[in-house]
């Protein structure tokens, strides 16, 4: 799908929270694995508990999730590397345990882009002294082409929505 306006929907988590397997359903990349349920409707319980269970025991360091403070200076770091790159932002939300972000990437490479706002953001955070090196978002992520201007909007507004749980919230209108 081409992206309108070559905006995108980008989310991802830090490290260790939400792995194979999870209770609250989960996907594998590019969906090779099938699990039965999603976040919204959720797997059977115990459905896959020895594939999460494995997948935690496989983990090099515990899962990093993020407090108040920290989640405030990720989301200022992820604005400010974005706009030092030129890309536009509608909005960013840095919760506990991920992030999404609500851009325009002119030459469609969204990912790169998340990515040094990512490596920006855990700088910040080990500068601050609230995270280790070594990592504290997860690998890759996920990044949905916006297919028309209501689809940008509803995007947007589902990232602005995240400030009523607790997130880090930033937006072009100042919010």
């Amino acid at each position: 799908m081409e992206p309108w306006g070559n905006w995108y929907h980008c989310v991802g988590n830090t490290y260790g929270t939400w792995l194979p397997g999870d209770p609250r359903g989960w996907r594998s990349r590019e969906h090779r694995y099938h699990c039965d349920g999603d976040y919204k409707h959720p797997p059977p319980p115990g459905a896959y508990d020895g594939m999460h269970e494995q997948a935690r025991r496989r983990m090099k360091r515990d899962a990093i999730w993020l407090d108040p403070e920290a989640m405030r200076i990720a989301c200022d770091a992820f604005v400010e590397k974005l706009t030092e790159k030129k890309i536009e932002v509608s909005a960013v939300a840095i919760t506990s345990c991920g992030y999404h972000v609500v851009g325009r990437f002119e030459d469609r490479k969204p990912r790169l882009w998340i990515g040094l706002a990512k490596k920006n953001s855990a700088f910040a955070l080990v500068e601050a002294g609230l995270a280790r090196r070594g990592g504290v978002w997860a690998a890759r992520g996920l990044c949905k082409p916006i297919a028309d201007e209501g689809h940008w909007r509803n995007a947007t507004q589902y990232v602005l929505d995240h400030l009523e749980q607790g997130a880090a919230v930033w937006s072009l209108m100042g919010q």
